[in-house]
């Protein structure tokens, strides 16, 4: 595990509030220069407890990933607390948050296994370098695209992850 001050008991109870309270998720975004799309793997968390919130921060600390912090300027709707919002974006933080949860998680385990395979097919991407014939000076990197796979990846998760979806009996709130 790395760290053995992150006992099983604590990245059980993380898998329990990220089962409750957080995403799993493959995002699509237009880029700005060109109007591609580009995809990613990310966790999002969301609440209003400052307690958890900072418990979740020294997790992660301990387990030497990068988390994102920023707090709603004001509330979604009046009588309404202030919410505070956690974000992983580095696919090595992601990924390895996703495989420590993995064990524990038990709404939200597709997502996290899906996530895991898309990181894992991000990873194994290897960039070709594009250089002048004559002086074989680098001029950049050739576009390649996304694999087929991992759009399919990213239209499954957007599957797992619609608000109200009932699956095998369950569904999820709906908001």
């Amino acid at each position: 595990m790395g760290n053995q001050q992150v006992t099983n008991t604590t990245l059980a109870w993380l898998a329990g509030i990220w089962d409750g309270e957080g995403t799993f998720g493959i995002y699509r975004n237009v880029r700005r220069k060109d109007g591609k799309w580009s995809y990613c793997g990310r966790l999002t968390l969301s609440n209003t407890s400052i307690l958890m919130i900072s418990e979740i921060i020294r997790i992660s600390e301990l387990l030497g990933v990068k988390v994102d912090i920023w707090k709603e300027k004001k509330s979604r709707k009046i009588n309404h607390k202030k919410a505070i919002h956690l974000t992983l974006n580095r696919i090595d933080s992601v990924k390895k948050v996703c495989e420590l949860l993995l064990p524990y998680l038990v709404a939200k385990k597709d997502r996290a296994e899906l996530l895991i395979r898309f990181l894992d097919s991000r990873q194994s991407y290897k960039r070709i370098v594009k250089q002048d014939p004559k002086t074989g000076h680098i001029l950049g990197v050739i576009e390649q695209g996304y694999p087929e796979r991992d759009i399919k990846m990213w239209e499954e998760m957007r599957v797992l992850n619609q608000v109200g979806l009932v699956v095998d009996g369950t569904s999820e709130t709906t908001r």
